[in-house]
């Protein structure tokens, strides 16, 4: 009897070790498929974020609208000056579009604008129904 118990011990713990080593592997893939996207999911974030230019806005506390009443940890970057909306502003000015509504369609405010349109030599001058985008110089030459 006694070896009779040690074999039924150990056919249970062999069959143990394989449950176990197979919810190992089935975890262990899992991880991979989650790293994998988690690399993707970052790539992503990085094409984004060389493609815009950042802004402080307000973080919103839950579902309401209003912002959480934390300064500094309460912050999140939200991208309004890309390339393509530079370029659409320029576009807007073109037709004779105003600087404030221009700002309110970014949602920015108007010194915002002036400033990054300034830095990337986007004019906002409403000149003859056309516009310029002035090449890159070095700061300080005219």
């Amino acid at each position: 009897m006694h070896a009779s118990t040690h074999h039924s011990w150990r056919a249970q713990l062999h069959a143990e070790r394989q449950r176990l080593d197979y919810m190992l592997r089935t975890i262990e893939t899992d991880l991979r498929k989650l790293l994998a996207e988690r690399r993707t999911l970052l790539q992503r974030r990085t094409e984004l974020e060389k493609m815009t230019r950042l802004v402080v806005v307000p973080k919103t506390s839950g579902n309401c609208s209003q912002p959480s009443s934390t300064k500094n940890e309460n912050l999140v970057r939200r991208r309004v000056f890309t390339p393509e909306a530079l370029d659409q502003v320029a576009l807007w000015t073109s037709q004779g579009v105003s600087r404030d509504e221009i700002a309110a369609r970014l949602g920015t405010t108007m010194a915002s604008l002036q400033v990054a349109c300034s830095k990337a030599g986007v004019s906002l001058r409403r000149e003859n129904g056309t516009y310029s985008r002035k090449p890159p110089g070095p700061r300080g030459s005219k």
